[in-house]
């Protein structure tokens, strides 16, 4: 049965946690003693972060950016000595309207932060799971990971995507007991809805 003792000591890095969704998560692992980095887009919403819980480390960075990601990769070696769970909750709305208004930029930007990040992260994270006391990742995506969502192609896309990723990792990195999950949450009451 889990508890939240079970969590204490857990090096925990999870992105875009400084709002929303993610900011709750950040609260909970804070709150059940894990060891976090948390990334962000947003300096405001770190330094926001930085003050309610000032044990926390974190650092600006763009999960479709592989450079980005690499950094803050050896930010969690430094600060955190090892990962034991990622959590992949970066992802942005992209654009709303039928699929002929779309661009190709806004297309190909929401499937790199919300899909592409997720790969980015995962190929950074798993060498250092493989040594992390029971490994997690917990993916991010949408109730629209499941069900059509007229005029968002482009998000509904992306969450299909993790939920595929999700699904085939989790048959290729059980063997080294690294545990994939992924979460559906639907509307959020939240600064987006």
């Amino acid at each position: 049965m889990w508890n939240q003792t079970s969590l204490a000591g857990k090096r925990i890095l999870v992105t875009a946690g400084a709002d929303g969704i993610g900011l709750e998560i950040v609260r909970a692992f804070a709150g059940a003693g894990s060891k976090m980095l948390v990334c962000d887009i947003q300096p405001e919403s770190l330094a926001r972060l930085a003050k309610e819980l000032p044990d926390i480390h974190s650092c600006l960075a763009d999960v479709s950016r592989e450079n980005d990601v690499a950094s803050m990769f050896e930010l969690v070696d430094q600060k955190l000595g090892g990962l034991d769970v990622l959590v992949n909750n970066a992802g942005i709305a992209g654009p709303t309207g039928g699929i002929e208004t779309l661009s190709l930029a806004d297309w190909e930007r929401t499937l790199a932060v919300s899909l592409t990040g997720q790969f980015l992260c995962i190929r950074q994270a798993v060498p250092r799971l493989r040594q992390g006391r029971g490994p997690s990742i917990i993916n991010l995506s949408s109730a629209a990971g499941h069900l059509g969502m007229p005029g968002r192609a482009p998000y509904a896309a992306s969450k299909w995507g993790v939920v595929g990723l999700t699904k085939t990792l989790a048959i290729e990195l059980g063997r080294d007991g690294i545990r994939v999950n992924a979460i559906l949450p639907g509307a959020v009451d939240g600064p987006r809805i």
